[in-house]
């Protein structure tokens, strides 16, 4: 899906395509296959394969494959009449047309092909609600991953690796699944290097943190959200930006002033952590 799109943004190099295809449906075709084709649905797999790791559920494979082949089969049907609607002469940014331009057919199947897509999201987000409540309970590493996250208990601690661990190649949990005993002897080293340095250290929830980003928020929007040439725009701007400002500066003043009270994590014999609560150094 990528790859087409890609091709059909390639054709605008040409001037005399660029020309004809400029500003049509054309566009909408090749940039929704671009980002639908090569990001949703990147993004929709790696919600589905990290789902477990995320809420100790698996989502079911079934239901996932039918909710894949609704959204497949309705972004293809909306968008790619469109190739043909932008050859043709259909213009974008109109919400109309005179119905004797002979766009009526393709643009009858593209809204065809959105409903299709509408329940094919659909279903996939009800899976997942479905899944979150009642989906089936699974540990850690169902997938059988190639990738170190899969190593970490379920759902993740918040420290994530007690111990930064060895990568020995690329597909660096496999290699560890096979090489059970060299990866067993670097953890007693590391639980004696974390005895010996004194712990991990994890510091308690601020509040200030989220301050901060609150106030850069209001900022930003004081900044970029008011026309500069009409003037009650003018003072909102202003106003606007004071306040994030200000809070902006609150919280960043605030969160120096923390102390490093906080916990300590260290490893028992099997290297699992175990918390210490207390001050740290």
């Amino acid at each position: 899906m990528f790859m087409l799109g890609g091709l059909s943004g390639i054709m605008h190099s040409a001037a005399p395509a660029d020309a004809q295809q400029h500003d049509s449906y054309f566009v909408v075709a090749h940039f929704h296959y671009v980002l639908i084709g090569g990001s949703i649905f990147a993004l929709l797999a790696g919600l589905h394969y990290w789902f477990p790791l995320m809420f100790g559920r698996k989502v079911s494979e079934v239901w996932g494959r039918v909710s894949f082949w609704v959204i497949f089969v309705g972004f293809n049907v909306t968008f790619f009449p469109m190739h043909f609607l932008g050859l043709n002469g259909m213009p974008r940014r109109t919400f109309t047309y005179d119905p004797n331009l002979g766009w009526n057919s393709a643009n009858f199947i593209a809204t065809i092909g959105a409903y299709v897509l509408g329940v094919g999201m659909f279903i996939y987000f009800a899976v997942l609600t479905y899944t979150y409540f009642k989906g089936e309970k699974v540990g850690r590493d169902v997938w059988d991953g190639r990738t170190l996250e899969w190593s970490l208990q379920n759902p993740p601690p918040e420290y994530n690796f007690a111990v930064i661990p060895t990568v020995h190649a690329r597909d660096a949990f496999w290699y560890e699944k096979h090489n059970r005993a060299e990866v067993e002897k670097e953890r007693a080293e590391h639980a004696k290097a974390e005895e010996a340095h004194g712990g991990i250290h994890m510091p308690y929830g601020s509040i200030w943190p989220f301050v901060a980003s609150l106030g850069l928020l209001v900022l930003a929007i004081g900044l970029t959200c008011f026309e500069s040439d009409w003037s009650p725009g003018i003072h909102a701007k202003l106003g606007l930006s004071l306040i994030g400002g200000a809070i902006t500066f609150i919280g960043i003043y605030f969160w120096s002033l923390e102390g490093n009270e906080g916990y300590h994590l260290h490893l028992d014999k099997d290297g699992k952590p175990v918390e210490d609560h207390g001050h740290g150094h």
